[in-house]
């Protein structure tokens, strides 16, 4: 499986070539998308659970990607945190890190670019075409689906919009129908969402994408494994469908909860940088890194 931060910063790469995190081209809220899909992906694997504008601990136990394990690792020496600090405290060269790994997996690769015709600052394309597809292929099942969907395809659809992708994703006034979907789904609201599916359908029908494959860097305890293993035994169905119940309100109200921090930190970035940023999304304006 593919991890959510990867996906994300693939779509963006794959939609807008020569991306990166210090290009000035990035929408501002995408590294607290980023950040939030971090949150998503231990909500899934049970580690932590977000009520009350907090962060909680559920199950310290490693995961064996270094990626959300150090966010983890993190959280577990802290005791939890308080939801909106942890989203806007990033750590240095996060968004970088991320990219650079990626790069090294070889799901893509660097270009150089100028910023303002002054700078060089690394871009990057994307390598792994195969990759690029499925994470569309995935999106447009979410956004297309006629009725509920499954919490990793509702993760993936909310942390979209929350990350600034949604206009990029589906651009023009014929796919306004389509972003709602995507905003419904950020905030938790499968009902309204599923009731907007038709339009959208009609409206971003071409947009539709295949692939062959995917691949990314995997998670051994898999945040989808509620979806991917069938229980056995007796009652095995009713444990199944109670579980994977469970896991998707938690996945559902961690995304809605993240979006709102995701619109905080964004704003509070904005008004910072109005008093002279970095124009990069690695850090908060706070952070300078070249």
């Amino acid at each position: 499986m593919t991890l959510l931060m990867e996906d994300l910063i693939v779509l963006a790469v794959g939609l807008k070539p020569k991306a990166g995190p210090n290009t000035g081209v990035l929408p501002l809220q995408f590294q607290y998308g980023v950040r939030g899909a971090e949150l998503v992906t231990l909500t899934m694997a049970g580690r932590v659970a977000v009520g009350n504008g907090r962060i909680e601990i559920r199950d310290a136990t490693p995961l064996a990607d270094p990626g959300p394990n150090f966010a983890l690792s993190q959280l577990v020496a802290s005791g939890g945190a308080e939801l909106r600090s942890w989203m806007t405290n990033l750590p240095p060269l996060y968004l970088t890190n991320y990219f650079e790994r990626l790069h090294l997996a070889g799901a893509l690769s660097d270009v150089q670019v100028w910023l303002l015709y002054v700078a060089r600052r690394t871009g990057y394309l994307v390598a792994d075409q195969d990759y690029f597809r499925d994470v569309c292929m995935r999106l447009h099942a979410a956004v297309m689906s006629p009725g509920p969907i499954d919490a990793a395809q509702a993760a993936l659809a909310g942390l979209v919009h929350a990350a600034g992708l949604a206009t990029w994703a589906y651009p023009g006034a014929a796919n306004a129908p389509v972003r709602d979907r995507l905003k419904q789904l950020a905030e938790g609201s499968q009902a309204s969402a599923a009731s907007a599916s038709a339009a959208s359908a009609s409206a971003a029908s071409a947009s539709a994408a295949s692939a062959s494959g995917s691949r990314g860097v995997s998670v051994n305890d898999d945040p989808n494994r509620w979806f991917n293993a069938p229980a056995e035994g007796i009652g095995a169905g009713a444990i199944e469908a109670a579980v994977r119940s469970a896991t998707e309100a938690a996945v559902h109200a961690v995304v809605s909860s993240v979006t709102e921090a995701v619109h905080a930190a964004s704003d509070a970035s904005t008004h910072s940088h109005h008093g002279g940023g970095s124009g990069s999304t690695d850090s908060p304006p706070s952070h300078h890194h070249g």
